[in-house]
């Protein structure tokens, strides 16, 4: 296996780290992917990391509600590229196929309904479509606004 496209890791302007061989980073990255919550911070360490980086305190309901902020902006810029429900996917053997062994035998992916329930929990619309409603009080009636603007609504 050939390293050149991973990102530097042993940084030779930081003498005091011992630099990983490249067995050692296979390892690290064969652990990743094996035991992926492993390496998840939860949100009061990622809160504790982002204090430390930026001197700001957030709470979690704050930090809540910046990340739905973010996830409603990315939808609004998707909606208005021309993104609908029929982009909202999966690979097609997961709602297609079966699946052939362990606890989900048998059973395929209720991507509609997952859907649905998403939609309805983020305070959209059928298509996917933020409402005036909940932008108004995730602060994002502006961009809102915008947004059916260029869709011509």
């Amino acid at each position: 296996m050939r390293f050149e496209h991973l990102v530097q890791i042993n940084d030779p302007l930081m003498p005091l780290l011992e630099p990983l061989s490249r067995e050692q980073l296979w390892r690290g990255l064969v652990r990743r992917a094996e035991e992926p919550t492993r390496f998840v911070l939860g949100l009061e360490a990622m809160l504790s990391l982002y204090r430390a980086v930026t001197g700001v305190a957030l709470d979690e309901p704050s930090a809540l509600r910046i990340a739905e902020r973010v996830v409603n902006l990315e939808r609004l810029f998707n909606v208005r590229e021309g993104l609908t429900r029929k982009d909202d996917s999966l690979p097609e053997r997961l709602v297609k196929e079966a699946m052939p062994s362990g606890p989900s035998r048998g059973n395929l992916v209720p991507l509609e309904q997952m859907l649905d329930e998403y939609y309805a929990l983020m305070g959209w619309d059928s298509e996917g479509v933020p409402q005036a409603e909940r932008m108004r009080e995730l602060g994002l009636e502006e961009q809102w606004q915008r947004t059916r603007k260029a869709m011509g609504r």
